[in-house]
């Protein structure tokens, strides 16, 4: 039995919208303020359709389920399920017999780091700097890297300090 589950809402709705939520059973309406951190720590599992909060669940280990591949799937926690009917065995086998796989996350942040730039992208209302003339300059050579890739995306290799063995992690 799910005795806590996180929830993505996909965009901003009005009031009615969200005094609807709130009347559904079992549901919880969490203040803007309270760190998402906070919450899935206190998670036994995470579900959304592709936010955010199955990326951060993954990192720390809770298990969570998208419903459409991420590219933060190579977590060992997060699990993609496409399939409505399979969904009920997953949940059931990820409450019951979950293990993080240490190795995996390893493997899978280092290929993230190698796919990495140094570059900050954001929403300009939430952080101005992205319009930083030096930010713009990084963002520009990022996209041209990847649009000029051939077979896929070409990222810088990554600085030592940005190597790490997997035995290290």
């Amino acid at each position: 039995m799910v005795r806590r589950a996180v929830t993505g809402i996909l965009d901003m709705h009005n009031y009615n919208f969200f005094k609807k939520v709130k009347s559904l059973p079992g549901v919880k309406l969490i203040k803007y303020d309270v760190s998402p951190y906070d919450i899935l720590r206190r998670s036994d599992i995470v579900f959304t359709v592709s936010g955010t909060t199955a990326y951060q669940a993954g990192l720390l280990g809770i298990p969570a389920i998208t419903f459409c591949p991420m590219f933060f799937g190579g977590l060992s926690s997060v699990h993609c399920c496409t399939n409505i009917i399979a969904l009920r065995p997953l949940v059931y086998e990820l409450l019951a017999n979950f293990k993080r796989d240490y190795q995996a996350d390893c493997r899978f942040m280092e290929k993230l780091m190698r796919n990495s730039y140094a570059a900050l992208w954001d929403n300009p209302k939430r952080s101005p700097q992205v319009l930083d003339e030096n930010n713009l300059k990084k963002l520009h050579k990022a996209f041209i890297n990847v649009i000029n890739a051939e077979g896929g995306v070409a990222a810088p290799e990554a600085s030592p300090a940005q190597k790490v063995p997997v035995e290290q992690c």
